[in-house]
C-alpha cells in the first residue's frame, strides 16, 4: 500500500484543518457507503468527492489545497463487512479524472490542459 505525504491530524475536524492537512484513513475502514462518503467530503482541507467505480468499489479523491487543484486518490473496496483502503495514491498538485471502461479503472491528471494517464488498473484485481 502507498501512503500519502500529507500532514495527518488525529482528533481534529475539517473546520480546524489547514492547507495541506487531512485526517488519516481509519484502519477499521467504514461500515457502509454513507459513512465513507461523509468522511471523504469532510476529512481534508479542500474537501473531497466519492465515485462508485464498480459494485462495492469506490474511488475517493481528496483535496488538501484551496484555490489550486490537488488530488489524493484512495480506492476503497468492500472486504467482509466494511470498506477498506486498498490503494492510496499520494497527493499531487493536479486535478484528477477517473474513468472506468470494460472493468479497467483509469486515473488521469489534468496537466497544462492535457489528460495524462498515471494509473490503469483492473477493477477485479482490487477484489482479490
Amino acid at each position: 500500500m502507498i501512503f500519502a505525504m500529507n500532514t495527518f491530524l488525529f482528533g481534529e475536524s475539517r473546520n480546524q484543518l489547514k492547507v495541506g492537512q487531512a485526517l488519516p484513513i481509519p484502519e477499521s475502514g467504514f461500515e457502509d457507503e454513507a459513512k465513507l462518503k461523509e468522511w471523504a467530503v469532510s476529512s481534508s482541507f479542500g474537501g473531497g468527492r466519492v465515485d462508485l467505480v464498480a459494485p462495492d468499489v469506490y474511488c475517493v479523491v481528496r483535496s488538501v489545497t484551496s484555490g489550486r487543484p490537488s488530488a489524493e486518490v484512495i480506492i476503497f473496496v468492500k472486504k467482509g463487512e466494511s470498506y477498506r483502503a486498498e490503494l492510496i495514491v499520494p497527493s499531487k498538485q493536479y486535478e484528477c479524472k477517473i474513468s472506468v471502461k470494460d472493468d479497467v479503472l483509469k486515473l488521469k491528471y489534468l496537466m497544462r490542459g492535457m489528460d495524462v494517464e498515471f494509473l490503469s488498473l483492473a477493477v477485479g484485481a482490487l477484489r482479490d
